[in-house]
């Protein structure tokens, strides 16, 4: 211990932008404190924004056998991840859209145009659904759509389609948000 009570290997991390002082011993064995400036950098958890947002599409007349929850995880600046588990789906293709707005009632016709301020945005990947599939859960990433900045798919609908026809459709919600 040091006449002040630290260690002499403590050392102080501000976590953003400080400087720390090391504490060290001469070599006549007198205990001097040496100022290093250096410029810290966040721990990477604390410099990441991500947000985390579901679309869950209930079991209903309004839409069949089909029900089950799409899940997005972004963190900013990177690919948007997107995971899904439907059931209720008959072998096929089915399109999944970004739409304008949220759902209305249940009423895949209330949600607007397809949102697509960029060629191709509100299009994800279509899901082939077929006798191995049916029942398991899908991931990907996606490059276009994004939870963050003026394109973000957040409070928009998502619509499931079959041969262009509408089939489920809910409301994208965020669930969780870290900063």
């Amino acid at each position: 211990m040091l006449n002040n009570g630290f260690k002499s290997d403590q050392i102080y991390d501000f976590i953003y932008s400080a400087a720390f002082f090391a504490f060290e011993k001469s070599l006549l064995g007198q205990n001097y404190y040496s100022l290093q400036a250096l410029l810290l950098q966040p721990p990477a958890e604390a410099s990441m924004n991500q947000l985390m947002a579901e679309c869950v599409i209930p079991a209903s007349d309004s839409f069949g056998a089909i029900s089950g929850t799409f899940s997005f995880t972004q963190i900013e600046g990177e690919k948007m991840n997107l995971s899904a588990m439907l059931e209720g789906l008959e072998a096929g293709e089915y399109g999944v859209h970004v739409h304008t707005e949220a759902v209305a009632e249940e009423d895949c016709a209330t949600v607007g145009d397809m949102f697509n301020p960029t060629d191709s945005y509100g299009e994800l990947e279509t899901i082939v659904a077929t006798e191995e599939t049916l029942g398991k859960k899908i991931s990907y990433d996606d490059d276009l759509a994004s939870l963050f900045g003026d394109y973000s798919i957040l409070g928009r609908s998502l619509v499931v389609t079959q041969n262009n026809e509408p089939r489920a459709c809910c409301t994208i919600k965020e669930v969780n948000a870290t900063q």
